[in-house]
């Protein structure tokens, strides 16, 4: 019996198989890095999935090692999003991870690689990341491979299925034995949020993303105030699923320098704490708090006072970002 629902760590599974047993997958994904990572001499490789990090205590997708006489020579670290975005300062917590490899094994021995389908587009802040493979590349690699003859019955049946699971990642083959993201659960609780929206904030529009079962956030598209600057912030809300707090964000991308400068600023930053100025990674985020909400159409009703709340923090983003939007220019030039 198959999995009725392709997640993400389906595809941790699949890399983790494949980079550990298949030279020939191992030299592929190695030669779609070749122009930013070269591979340590006289070195083993080692594959292992949620490994722990240098700098945090978080978990990194993968990570595969170059070893030599025991020593860690070189690192690829790979982060997979099939259908969501980036959690708050992810992807500069990857840069920071990179950089501490960088200083033990040289700059050219350690980088970061995202693989995604191409139709994820909730990925944002991709700078962080050395490379980014599409599962879609996979697909084509794997399908030439059967394009040799000498193949065993086995291997080419083994290699069949898993087009077919990488396939529905991506969305496609619907009558395959995976149902791929999106699953019905996540699109009625958006299709309900989206309905909020345009009741209440008629304004604002939510950007077009996959949707599995727990969605954490939505980002929003041509907001007020978002075109009449010389630079473009993003605005998120994260619903929490089970966090009792969670956030709606303003974030300006490499700006995380002048937190100081914006928090000094004359009026810029309420005194009563109602909207929060910080430093996540190598951003500056403008935050306000809102109740954490549970992403289950079934109990969307009982949480609308909580949903209402994260749209009014949003509209507050938005005004505070078109009130203040001359001071907020020239602070930004000198990012």
């Amino acid at each position: 019996m198959f999995d009725k629902s392709v997640r993400e760590r389906d595809l941790d599974h699949f890399l983790l198989e494949e980079l550990s047993a298949s030279r020939d997958f191992l030299d592929y994904l190695l030669g779609k890095v070749s122009s930013v990572f070269s591979v340590p001499p006289q070195s083993t490789v080692h594959v292992q999935r949620s490994p722990r990090r240098l700098t945090d205590n978080r978990q990194t997708d993968l990570q595969i090692s170059f070893v030599n006489h025991e020593e860690i020579t070189g690192v690829v670290v790979i982060e997979n999003k099939v259908t969501d975005g980036f959690q708050d300062g992810q992807p500069e917590a990857y840069g920071e991870e990179i950089a501490a490899w960088q200083e033990r094994v040289g700059q050219e021995h350690a980088i970061a690689v995202l693989v995604s389908p191409r139709s994820n587009l909730a990925v944002q802040g991709r700078e962080h990341f050395h490379a980014v493979i599409h599962v879609e590349e996979i697909v084509d690699h794997l399908a030439a491979r059967l394009k040799d003859g000498i193949l065993s019955v086995e291997l080419r049946a083994r290699l069949k299925i898993k087009i077919e699971l990488l396939e529905a990642i991506c969305g496609k083959r619907a009558n395959s034995r995976w149902n791929p993201e999106p699953i019905p659960e996540r699109l009625e609780f958006h299709r309900l949020y989206e309905l909020m929206l345009r009741e209440l904030a008629p304004e604002l529009r939510v950007k077009s993303s996959g949707n599995g079962i727990k969605s954490n956030t939505r980002f929003f598209d041509n907001f007020p105030g978002q075109r009449e600057l010389p630079f473009s912030p993003e605005l998120k809300l994260a619903f929490g699923h089970r966090k009792l707090e969670e956030h709606a964000t303003l974030q300006f991308k490499r700006a995380g320098d002048l937190v100081e400068a914006v928090r000094a600023a004359d009026g810029l930053v309420p005194q009563d704490g109602s909207i929060r100025v910080e430093k996540s990674g190598t951003s500056l985020m403008v935050r306000v708090v809102i109740p954490g909400t549970d992403p289950d159409p079934a109990r969307f009703e009982e949480q609308r006072e909580k949903l209402i709340a994260g749209i009014n923090a949003v509209k507050l983003l938005c005004e505070w970002l078109l009130r203040h939007k001359g001071t907020l220019a020239e602070i930004m030039k000198k990012s």
